[in-house]
Parts: structure tokens; sequence; C-alpha cells
């Protein structure tokens, strides 16, 4: 019993060394991958946007406005969503506006999300995880018995 012990031990002691020795390395280079990420966020906040999501419930508000206030509303959304133009608004447009951008925030944040995730690149090759479960191909008679 007492020499499983020590072996247990020994090679407990040469693994925690091994790890140890990786992770400067290992940390070093999750450092760099994060800074890189942050620096391709924000080059892509600061460029204009090719479009935005302006929902049915944004028209909704705005419908039964006067022409002046609904198009001043209209362009407003336009400036901010598509070249994150922020101006100071009065009346409707002010009231819009209040709803407006935190929604346009959110969708922006999470297109920068799924793009950055997307930069990550997808599953290393080989991995089970990745590969497409093929269909079993089937008679042309009998659909639902498959040939192979």
């Amino acid at each position: 019993m007492s020499v499983k012990s020590n072996t247990v031990t020994e090679f407990e002691k040469t693994d925690n060394q091994q790890q140890e020795s990786a992770n400067p390395e290992v940390q070093a280079a999750f450092n760099r991958y994060i800074a890189e990420l942050e620096v391709k966020q924000a080059e892509y906040m600061t460029k204009e946007n090719p479009s935005f999501i302006f929902y049915h419930s944004f028209y909704e508000m705005i419908e039964d406005l006067d022409d002046k206030d609904f198009v001043a509303c209209i362009k407003a959304a336009c400036q901010y969503g598509l070249y994150n133009k922020k101006e100071e608004y009065s009346g409707y447009v002010k009231m819009f506006m209040s709803a407006v951008i935190p929604q346009i925030d959110a969708n922006t944040k999470r297109k920068i999300k799924a793009k950055l995730n997307g930069l990550k690149g997808g599953a290393p090759k080989g991995n089970k995880n990745a590969k497409k479960n093929k269909q079993p191909k089937t008679t042309k008679n009998n659909p639902k018995q498959p040939t192979a």
C-alpha cells in the first residue's frame, strides 16, 4: 500500500511541476489573444455599421407623429445606428431615441461578440464533434428501411 501511495505522490509532483512550468507560457499566450480581441473590438466600434435593426415596435412608436417629427426620428435613429452619431435631442425625438438607443447598443454588442467569436475559428481538424453525421441511404421502394 505504501508503495502505491508514494508512486502516486511522485506522479502528482511531476504533473504539478509540468503544469507550473507550462502555465506562464499559456497565460502569456492567452493574454496576447485577449489583447488582440480587444483591439479588434475597438476597431469595429469606430467603423461605420453597414446596417442596423429597425424593429416594428420602433415604427409603432412614431407612426402617428406629423411628418416633420417622423422624419426627424427616423433620421436620428439612422445617424445613431449607422454612424454612431449621437446628438442633443428634444421633444419627440428625445423620447424616441431614449427607447431606441439601448436596443441598438445591445444589437451592436451582440454583433461584435458574434464577429469576435467567429474570428476564433471552428473546431480543430480531427475533432469528432465537427464531423457531420451522414444519413443512411434508403431504398427507393421503402424509404423507411435503410440499405446500409
